[in-house]
C-alpha cells in the first residue's frame, strides 16, 4: 500500500521506462531501484514526481551520472555491485502511479529503500540541474 506524499531525495523501487520521448514504451521493463528527484504539486492537486534509475551498468557517459557509495547502497539494501544514478535520463508520473512497487522482503511492507545522503542528493541536484540547463537530459512521461 502506498500512502503520503513522495519523499525527493528517497529511493523507491519503480518499474523503470527506458525508451525515449515519442518511441513506444517496451514490452519487457525492469523494475529497479529509482530516486525520486523532484515533485511538483499541480493545480488539481495531484503530484507529479521525476525519477532517476539506479543501474548496475557503467555509464558511456560518466558525466552523466553519479556513483552510489558503496556504503549507501548496504544501507538501503542495494547489492553490491557498483550502481550509478543516471542522470539524463528520467520518468515523470502521476503519484503514486501504477508502476510503483513494493520494495522484496521488507517488513513492513513498503515502496522506500531509503533516502540517499543529502550530500549525494544535492550533488545530483545540483549535476542535473547543468544537465538540463545545456539539453542533455530528458524526461519521459508516463501514461500509466
Amino acid at each position: 500500500m502506498i500512502s503520503g506524499p513522495p519523499k525527493p531525495g528517497f529511493v523507491i523501487r519503480y518499474v523503470y521506462d527506458w525508451s525515449t520521448p515519442g518511441e513506444p514504451a517496451p514490452a519487457a521493463e525492469k523494475e529497479r531501484p529509482a530516486v525520486i528527484i523532484l515533485t511538483v504539486t499541480k493545480s488539481d492537486a495531484r503530484t507529479l514526481v521525476r525519477v532517476a534509475p539506479i543501474t548496475h551498468l557503467m555509464p558511456a557517459q560518466p558525466d552523466r551520472a553519479v556513483e552510489v557509495l558503496q556504503r549507501t547502497k548496504a544501507r538501503l539494501g542495494l547489492g553490491t555491485e557498483r550502481s550509478w544514478v543516471i542522470l539524463d535520463h528520467m520518468n515523470e508520473f502521476l503519484w503514486p502511479g501504477p508502476d510503483v512497487r513494493l520494495v522484496p522482503g521488507q517488513d513492513p511492507a513498503t515502496i522506500y529503500y531509503g533516502p540517499l545522503p543529502p550530500a549525494l542528493y544535492d550533488d545530483i541536484k545540483r549535476r542535473l540541474l547543468g544537465l538540463l540547463r545545456q539539453g542533455r537530459a530528458l524526461a519521459r512521461l508516463r501514461d500509466g
